[in-house]
């Protein structure tokens, strides 16, 4: 039902026997969209009907709304992208025991299910699959997921936990010349070179070392060179 700022009902509309996402969704053109047992409904803003899908088994998540207005909802084991106007563009089988739970949306389109199983996948807008984890050690159902704006994920589940995972973060080196001598020096006259670097979270396997006129000297902490240009 839609209800006016006041608090009173605009307007019902019959959606079945059950709702399978208690959150319908709205696109770019204010076209309402929800599920509801085994139908999916697209209603203007007044609760015209717009068309109404019949799909057989009962939708297992409500819609969720790509940046190009392109629908994507769980329908049992499979993932469905509908167009705006509800004719389905692919299905994709994410599960061969679980149904989908629930589904987010990144900034890039990338489709984020959870899964009855326990299991997080991304998909792309194509419907091909990027990566598919185990989230709970137990295997417990996917309530929700959310993204934040570095690309990390949560989900909570059904074994009382919220897991936090997502894409590794990767710090960069940092180096230090340690000492350049003999500094000044003439040209022709050998120069050592020592520096050293620091990586939080790696191991650090290679240095370069480099001259706006010579090019790259080396690629050793610790290096003699005799041949610089002057300059």
């Amino acid at each position: 039902f839609a209800v006016n700022s006041d608090g009173s009902v605009r307007w019902r509309k019959p959606t079945g026997w059950g709702v399978a996402d208690p959150s319908p969704v709205i696109g770019s053109d204010s076209t309402i969209y929800n599920a509801s047992d085994h139908y999916f409904y697209a209603r203007q803003m007044d609760g015209t009907l717009k068309w109404k899908i019949d799909a057989g088994p009962d939708f297992t998540t409500g819609p969720a709304i790509g940046n190009d207005g392109t629908l994507y909802i769980g329908h049992q084991a499979y993932l469905e992208s509908y167009t705006p106007a509800g004719q389905l563009k692919w299905k994709f089988l994410l599960e061969d025991f679980g149904t989908i739970t629930s589904i987010v949306i990144d900034k890039n389109n990338i489709i984020y299910v959870g899964t009855s199983v326990g299991r997080c996948s991304a998909v792309t807008p194509e419907g091909t699959l990027k990566w598919k984890i185990d989230v709970s050690t137990y295997a417990a159902k996917i309530r929700g997921i959310a993204i934040n704006s570095d690309g990390s994920m949560y989900a909570t589940c059904e074994d009382g936990k919220l897991y936090a995972f997502g894409p590794s973060t990767n710090n960069l080196p940092s180096a230090i010349i340690t000492s350049i001598t003999p500094n000044p020096t003439t040209q022709g006259k050998t120069v050592a070179f020592t520096g050293t670097g620091t990586d939080s979270d790696g191991t650090i396997t290679a240095y370069n070392w480099r001259s706006s006129i010579d090019g790259q000297l080396s690629t050793q902490a610790l290096f003699n060179k005799s041949d610089l240009s002057a300059g």
